[in-house]
């Protein structure tokens, strides 16, 4: 009877990070998904309208990017990727208008892979205007090398 409870305990505790990794946030109508489980539909494999960046961050330094959005957009995928999982880079959202998003961290796309990778998604439609996006190196030895896009 032990063991089957011992094994009941384990079942739940790996489908905890299943069910959190769904929605990373939601605020001020925004829903902050994972783009790794998400299946775009054929209208949401637009390229990348941002250039990729690639740039270096050090411990405590911050990196500014941005990306005009144009009215009529509900959708934003927002990729930064840095490759090593002993460093540790934040990403702070700042939409237009309202409450930043964030800061997200490698673990809240639902995978540890020095990897933030999420879709905002507003069924209202995103704000249209600037949107800024804050690299921040939170635990960086030396000099990190990352990349980063946004795109909708």
């Amino acid at each position: 009877m032990k063991t089957l409870h011992i094994v009941a305990i384990l079942l739940a505790a790996m489908l905890i990070p299943l069910a959190a990794a769904e929605d990373v946030e939601t605020t001020d109508a925004y829903i902050v998904t994972p783009a790794y489980i998400v299946t775009p539909a054929s209208n949401d494999s637009k390229p990348p309208i941002a250039p990729l960046t690639r740039d270096t961050i050090e411990q405590g330094e911050t990196d500014w990017h941005s990306l005009y959005v144009p009215p009529g957009e509900d959708k934003l995928w927002v990729d930064l990727n840095w490759g090593d999982t002993d460093d540790s880079l934040t990403l702070t959202i700042y939409p237009p208008s309202g409450v930043p998003l964030g800061p997200y961290h490698d673990v809240n796309d639902g995978k540890i892979d020095a990897r933030i990778f999420l879709r905002i998604y507003k069924s209202s439609g995103l704000p249209s205007g600037t949107w800024d996006f804050k690299v921040y190196g939170e635990r960086v030895q030396g000099v990190e090398d990352y990349s980063f896009v946004a795109y909708y």
